[in-house]
């Protein structure tokens, strides 16, 4: 790597915990200026819907930089304006939340680098770090790539080392890792592509694949699948939108799981009690145990603490 003399003025662009990371990584370059923070809107956040900044917002407060909080990007001219006005040599986005318009793609003079949780061109969209856990893959990684006009199709700077997946990873914990490896990988190749160092590389859109953004009702279980596919979809939905099903009329969140064998025939959505004292649900192939739980309007608890106070779910068809 080349020792540049001149520092970048960069925009950084990023709303949870995954970009946070990663904007720790730009602010301690000294090569960089980060000259303005682009995050979502301070949002109701848990039981009590107390309203938040980000934490890339809190990030960005507690070292004193410039925030923006737009509702929208596209065809909004005053922050239009204002990333004109600072000039930047680069945006770089991460999780930010939102799809670009053209207008901010053509400011910076090296473009807007995003860094993507999948090995690309492999799940495109706003799902990749999930869609790997539901599709039961054993790796994953991280791309550093320039935006284009189209979804996650524009040229790739650089790619990490695969990441392996656990069959215990959940999305919050998969991406922590791939924040970090993110982060690295950002702080080894950010200055080089700067300094002409690195020329992107085209994607190969024939081995292109693509993920949907995660809605609320993806979470509500259907018993009719296996329960290995119920028990990614745990993991994969957790923290956000988390998986459900409906309990005497209210809302039973899973928050981990695990497959076991189903005891004897049993009708699917059926909860029975395990040999150990579990509460476990029949599905069309073998059973999930439901390991830790929240009742709407509780607080998360073991199935054995729940059993203790709802008895009565033993022999019940849930959904």
């Amino acid at each position: 790597m080349k020792t540049s003399t001149r520092k970048y003025r960069v925009i950084f662009m990023g709303t949870p915990e995954f970009a946070k990371t990663i904007l720790q990584t730009l602010l301690d370059l000294p090569q960089l200026d980060i000259v303005a923070v682009i995050t979502q809107p301070d949002k109701p956040i848990g039981r009590h819907k107390t309203v938040q900044p980000s934490p890339v917002k809190q990030l960005a407060l507690a070292n004193r930089l410039t925030v923006w909080t737009p509702e929208k990007l596209k065809h909004n001219s005053e922050i239009l304006e204002k990333i004109k006005a600072l000039d930047p040599d680069v945006i770089i986005v991460a999780a930010y939340g939102k799809i670009l318009p053209q207008e901010i793609l053509d400011i910076p003079a090296h473009g807007i680098v995003n860094i993507h949780g999948s090995l690309l061109p492999k799940y495109r969209g706003a799902s990749p770090i999930a869609a790997a856990i539901l599709n039961g893959d054993t790796i994953t990684g991280v791309t550093l790539m320039k935006i284009d006009a189209t979804m996650d199709t524009g040229p790739i700077i650089a790619v990490s080392e695969p990441v392996p997946i656990k069959d215990t990873s959940t999305q919050l914990a998969l991406s922590h890792v791939l924040a970090k490896v993110g982060a690295d990988l950002l702080q080894q190749n950010l200055i080089p592509y700067l300094e002409g160092e690195i020329a992107p590389i085209s994607q190969d859109d024939s081995q292109a694949t693509y993920t949907s953004l995660i809605k609320k009702e993806d979470g509500l279980i259907n018993w009719q699948e296996p329960a290995f596919i119920i028990e990614r979809k745990t993991r994969a939905y957790t923290p956000q939108p988390t998986t459900y099903t409906f309990y005497h009329g209210k809302r039973l969140k899973i928050a981990f799981s695990k497959v076991v064998p189903t005891d004897q025939p049993r009708p699917v959505g059926q909860a029975w009690l395990t040999s150990d004292k579990h509460l476990a649900v029949s599905t069309s192939q073998a059973s999930l145990q439901l390991e830790v739980v929240c009742l709407e309007g509780k607080n998360l608890t073991s199935d054995q603490e729940f059993l203790r106070g709802h008895p009565d779910i033993i022999g019940t068809i849930l959904g």
